[in-house]
């Protein structure tokens, strides 16, 4: 991958050393340890090798914490990083599996050792996504109800109180949220991806009932698409100067029944 073209400086007269501004495409490597080769030849090339081993320890991380909240509905192991293509940069699939990107992973590390990440919360939930989903896929989901799954924990995973909108992200986030406060209270916080939630067991529990209204819509797909479908109506008929209780009210109410 072509990242572009950067000229090499002096880092002044004194140190004897150079340096070179690396693109922003690269941010995530501030304060990454990385090793310096040269291939020569020919055509002689110049390598960082970067120590990605804290990127590794964060996908390890949200993992166990997703195996601690859904344990109530089942044991999903070890983190299985055969079943992810892991990958630089952040992509949808590739070869037909999840992606983990090793840039979000070290975005995230990059907060947690207090330096600034602008988009460390997209990228935790970056991670989350594919984490969750593969979880699922553990749990018995599959195909779109999985993907589903991992998406909607990731947007519990990343989004505070205020930002928690039911209908901004459509049917299966709004009822894993739904699911979510129904145990933890309305002021609840995000999920936890990272650290134990102050009431673990409440947490479980929520889990435990938003996995069984993923296997429900698995094991009952005309119930999903009927869901899906009031969902369409629903959406196309919001109306202007709702509040947020108001709307998620109106938004909820027209689809249970078909929600659990």
């Amino acid at each position: 991958m072509y990242l572009g073209t950067r000229r090499v400086r002096s880092a002044g007269r004194a140190s004897g050393s150079i340096e070179i501004t690396l693109p922003p495409e690269l941010a995530a490597l501030e304060g990454v340890d990385c090793r310096i080769l040269l291939r020569d030849g020919a055509r002689p090339e110049i390598v960082l090798d970067p120590d990605l081993a804290p990127a590794v320890a964060i996908f390890t991380r949200v993992w166990a914490r997703l195996r601690s909240l859904i344990s109530l509905t089942g044991d999903i192991g070890d983190f299985p990083v055969q079943e992810f293509e892991v990958v630089v940069f952040p992509s949808a699939r590739h070869n037909g599996r999840p992606s983990l990107a090793y840039s979000q992973a070290l975005q995230v590390h990059q907060r947690l050792r207090g330096l600034v990440s602008t988009r460390s919360s997209e990228a935790l939930g970056g991670i989350v996504a594919p984490l969750a989903t593969v979880a699922g896929v553990r749990l018995g989901l599959s195909g779109a109800i999985a993907t589903a799954f991992g998406a909607a924990l990731a947007w519990l995973a990343i989004s505070s109180g205020s930002q928690r909108v039911a209908g901004v992200e459509g049917l299966e986030h709004s009822i894993a949220l739904r699911d979510w406060r129904a145990v933890c209270g309305p002021g609840a916080p995000p999920l936890g991806a990272l650290t134990p939630q102050e009431d673990e067991t409440r947490a479980q529990l929520a889990l435990q009932r938003i996995v069984s209204q993923f296997r429900r819509w698995q094991e009952h797909p005309d119930q999903h698409e009927l869901a899906r479908a009031r969902w369409g109506q629903v959406a196309a008929g919001w109306t202007a100067g709702m509040t947020v209780s108001t709307l998620e009210d109106f938004i909820l109410d027209r689809v249970t029944g078909v929600t659990g």
